[in-house]
């Protein structure tokens, strides 16, 4: 069939028409770009591109770059790899799906009174009084100037803490330095912020740094991210995926149009394969999913907030076991793009 090129600009005529189907993966191989066969590949598929402007067109094809361009120019998603052509397809179908819901009457959890977003990019003390605000709490913490206060704060609290660079210029803060975990007593604190000091100042000479947070390490349990972003072509949607550093490794991640309710954030939850950890892998105990649910809705509802867009992102976000809540021990505010 692949040199019968009416034949098959027929069949995808066939394929494309009606609403049946809003998306076609064609697999071609190095026969589109046969010097025989290459003009007529191009005419049938432009074509039948043409027709269908509003559906998405993938192609696989091995070919030269201004080969690849040109069927780009006529409408097509190009690909070398046809996996990750499939991979791409599936992706906007699940963006779609997310899309593609009506609210229930139920509307999100909202918090009490909206307030405008922090001016500028906000470190994370400044994004974690924001959730407090929503009711989303995380560790004790206390913001400290230097070694000495970080020290002392440490033996007030008598337990192991976690030490974190306070600063509007660093979002990424473990791959400067800028975290230490399990430290205890007065001495290994403030060698742990002298040292750190040192580190971040050195990585990122122009940030601007406001103190070390030091805080109780959180209890155990499921680290997952939530974040709102909001986009001038498809507005305000919510995200919800696994956390810590599997965020971007497994790209594990559930999407809705913002506001959602809670029956939708549990929804969400339930899209993702971190949801089977949630529900108690192998012994392990049921993660609060239901408090879980509750932050997504709650915190979608900032995208009503006044003021510029901004996006907000909390990672990690610790689920507690059942009944027990969640602690958000990372979040990010920042304009949005």
């Amino acid at each position: 069939m692949l040199n019968q090129l009416g034949d098959f600009g027929h069949a995808l005529d066939i394929l494309l028409e009606g609403d049946h189907y809003a998306s076609a993966a064609i697999f071609v191989g190095m026969a589109g770009a046969a010097p025989a066969l290459r003009e007529g590949w191009l005419e049938t598929l432009a074509k039948a591109a043409a027709k269908r402007p509003g559906k998405w067109l993938g192609l696989s094809i091995l070919a030269r770059p201004e080969i690849a361009a040109r069927y780009e120019d006529a409408g097509f998603a190009v690909f070398e790899d046809t996996s990750r052509m499939l991979t791409a397809q599936a992706a906007l179908v699940r963006i779609a799906a997310g899309f593609d819901r009506e609210h229930s009457a139920q509307g999100p959890a909202t918090p009490r009174e909206s307030r405008a977003w922090p001016p500028g990019t906000a470190s994370e003390v400044d994004a974690k009084q924001l959730l407090r605000e929503l009711g989303i709490t995380g560790p004790v913490e206390v913001v400290c100037s230097g070694p000495e206060e970080a020290a002392r704060v440490a033996r007030e609290l008598n337990v192991a803490v976690a030490l974190k660079v306070v600063s509007p210029d660093i979002q990424h803060k473990t791959e400067v330095g800028g975290v230490a975990l399990g430290l205890r007593g007065d001495e290994q604190v403030r060698a742990a912020v002298e040292a750190m000091d040192a580190r971040v100042r050195a990585a990122c000479p122009a940030a601007q740094i406001r103190g070390y947070l030091v805080s109780t390490m959180a209890p155990d349990g499921t680290d997952v991210m939530i974040g709102l972003r909001q986009d001038p072509a498809f507005g305000a949607f919510v995200l919800f995926g696994a956390g810590g550093i599997l965020a971007e490794l497994l790209g594990d991640v559930a999407i809705r149009l913002a506001p959602v309710t809670v029956p939708e954030a549990r929804a969400m939850i339930a899209e993702t394969r971190i949801s089977k950890l949630l529900a108690g892998w192998r012994g392990a105990p049921a993660a609060d999913v239901e408090a879980l649910a509750r932050a997504i809705s709650t915190m979608s509802a900032c995208a009503e907030y006044s003021g510029e867009r901004h996006d907000i992102e909390v990672n990690p976000l610790r689920v507690l076991p059942e009944g027990r809540g969640v602690l958000a021990l990372d979040a990010l505010i920042a304009r949005s793009a």
